[in-house]
């Protein structure tokens, strides 16, 4: 196993697997098969509700922190989900967007973990429940995660939050999203946003990378799954290279808030985070990159039951809080 929990150099070497934690990984089999029906939406999104209850849960992420309040507030299209802090300071803001690739994924399933990021980052986080496709396809994801955004700037003060503190933050689809947010903020300047957080983030919806195929099967997220949510999101594949679904395509990345980026050295979207984080830096951007060695797609949710997990979730912990307070 190696020493370091990460790599931050963007020049990507390979490292061996633990064979233990490759042998439990078999027993995960991909949520969805085509052709896919409402029923097994359906199974497939209350199956995922379950992982965040019950033992499984208490394993993972402990017991449920106290906060100030965990409230519901209901917009037009989508529900947010608003976790406060136990301090009466004003409070940097997070924006959540949660990953499933466009399909799976809820405020309930990132319950667990918006609660802990709320204490132990000491911030109001606002978890964004996004409408999912295939019922909603590309563009709502974007458009609902954008209006939500805009709530957030336009209700800082009910929140207790600092307007020169918001900050976006998401995993997988949701650090796509976070992205994406960011890059049309910039050219609408409708608020600030003072940096991003991006978790092994999906920003190109074209799979010429080579961890796709090194990782196409057997590390929890498949290639097959990865083309089955695209499927289910993109209606037109002209569209796979749209700027507005896959951020590495867009021509000007420039003036951008300050990035933390990570992968996961065994992820088949880990080379696109790396290409993303060496575009934010080729273009002047401040950017923070740590690729997390021996470690699977999925990490930041589920640190409690993989080898070394608790370890870089304090790592990433302590590297948002940098960016939060410094």
């Amino acid at each position: 196993m190696p020493k370091n929990l990460y790599s931050s150099s963007l020049e990507l070497f390979e490292v061996s697997f633990p064979k233990f934690f490759k042998k439990v990984l078999r027993f995960f089999k991909d949520p969805l098969k085509e052709p896919i029906s409402p029923e097994s939406l359906m199974l497939a999104r209350d199956s995922e509700k379950k992982l965040s209850k019950g033992l499984l849960k208490l394993i993972i992420h402990g017991y449920t922190p106290k906060l100030g309040s965990v409230v519901d507030r209901y917009c037009e299209n989508y529900r947010l989900r608003i976790y406060t802090p136990l301090s009466p300071e004003p409070f940097p803001v997070i924006i959540f967007y949660h990953g499933g690739g466009y399909v799976l994924g809820s405020v309930e399933s990132s319950d667990p973990l918006c609660r802990k990021l709320a204490k132990d980052l000491d911030a109001v986080i606002v978890s964004v429940d996004y409408r999912l496709s295939p019922e909603f396809p590309f563009p709502t994801a974007l458009e609902d995660s954008y209006s939500a955004a805009l709530w957030v700037n336009d209700h800082i003060t009910e929140l207790n939050g600092n307007a020169k503190k918001i900050y976006v933050m998401g995993a997988s689809t949701g650090g796509g999203l976070a992205t994406l947010v960011t890059l049309r903020n910039k050219k609408r300047k409708d608020f600030e946003i003072s940096g991003q957080i991006l978790i092994y983030p999906w920003v190109s919806g074209v799979f010429n990378y080579e961890s796709f195929d090194l990782f196409k099967e057997g590390f929890v997220l498949s290639k097959k799954m990865l083309e089955i949510f695209r499927k289910c999101y993109i209606v037109n594949p002209k569209d796979f290279q749209n700027p507005e679904f896959s951020p590495i395509y867009d021509k000007d990345l420039s003036e951008l808030p300050k990035t933390f980026l990570m992968t996961a050295s065994h992820d088949p979207l880990r080379d696109q985070g790396n290409g993303y984080a060496k575009k934010l830096l080729k273009a002047g951007n401040r950017v923070i990159y740590k690729n997390y060695l021996q470690t699977i797609h999925g990490f930041f949710t589920y640190y409690g039951i993989i080898p070394r997990g608790k370890k870089i979730y304090r790592d990433i912990i302590q590297t948002v809080r940098k960016m939060l307070y410094d």
